[in-house]
């Protein structure tokens, strides 16, 4: 998977399938079905519930979507309990853009389905069609805290996976997907999760996402504008 100079999920499934998030680098060609992984109560157990009485920070995301005709349909919210204990410096950082208003008019620019959802980057907020989605950021990255499993409603950073130009897996500042379905080969490939979306956003708000037309398997962008319209934070 390769994308050109931005934090673009790419999407190139061989049979043993090697998938990045990136970004930066060139197009891919095609995807296939994520491979199954490990019962997912076993999966539960190896990343458990913070202890009765400590409560996960939570964000929330309102999104809509703008129809071909202009009109606005509002999609619903997506919850994301978050890990600080797993990752703080990552959940710090989301937590601060969210509290700043930094997502707020910021569009899911990347739509790859039964892969994943794509957005955080800056540069959609003035044009949501641009073909330069996937590079912005807010000037920095996040070192990795890698170790969190790419199951389905996982939500991780993006970063750039050329090993010269990120030997240390670095994340992108503000570029985050959500996990359409388990993924293991992110696992291997090293990428940060630190959130998590509830069952009922998957089912209500991100599966309708990923359900959005767009450009096809070279770069899967978004046809129309998908765009996160309030964010709250609870912690």
């Amino acid at each position: 998977m390769m994308q050109r100079n931005g934090a673009r999920l790419e999407t190139m499934w061989p049979l043993a399938a090697f998938v990045l998030i990136v970004v930066a680098l060139a197009p891919v060609t095609a995807h296939a079905k994520p491979q199954p992984t490990r019962d997912r109560l076993d999966l539960a157990a190896a990343q458990p519930n913070p202890p009765p009485g400590e409560h996960n920070p939570r964000v929330s995301m309102t999104v809509a979507v703008d129809g071909e005709d202009g009109r606005r349909t509002e999609l619903g919210t997506i919850a994301i309990e978050l890990f600080p204990k797993d990752a703080p410096k990552h959940v710090e950082n989301f937590i601060k853009l969210s509290k700043d208003g930094y997502y707020t008019g910021l569009t899911f620019h990347r739509i790859v389905p039964a892969f994943v959802i794509q957005g955080g980057d800056p540069l959609s907020r003035s044009n949501w069609q641009s073909n330069r989605l996937g590079t912005g950021g807010p000037g920095y990255n996040v070192p990795a805290e890698i170790g969190r499993k790419h199951v389905r409603g996982a939500v991780a950073a993006a970063r750039k996976n050329d090993p010269t130009l990120n030997p240390n897996k670095e994340s992108s500042g503000s570029q985050f997907y959500i996990c359409l379905a388990d993924l293991p080969s992110l696992d291997q490939a090293g990428y940060t999760v630190f959130g998590q979306v509830d069952d009922a956003s998957m089912r209500d708000v991100v599966d309708k996402i990923a359900r959005v037309k767009n450009t096809g398997p070279q770069q899967n962008q978004a046809l129309q504008r998908v765009v996160i319209t309030k964010v709250t934070v609870d912690q």
